[in-house]
């Protein structure tokens, strides 16, 4: 019926409203995160991040991931 029609279509809209928000959401914490990296750049920040990455327990991890 009409009704059913227009229930399903209120749920619809009450979750693409949901979805929206979670989208813009992600957005700005990429932007976020895009400035962090960049103030870490400029920091000379990255670098000792990576050589610790590289060396770290992060990288063993990543070589064997199955075990």
């Amino acid at each position: 019926t009409q009704q059913t029609i227009v229930r399903q279509l209120d749920a619809l809209r009450a979750e693409t409203q949901k979805l929206e928000a979670v989208y813009q959401q992600k957005i700005a914490n990429l932007e976020e995160l895009k400035k962090s990296i960049l103030q870490k750049a400029f920091n000379g920040e990255l670098a000792e991040l990576a050589g610790e990455f590289r060396g770290g327990a992060v990288a063993e991890a990543l070589e064997a991931p199955n075990q």
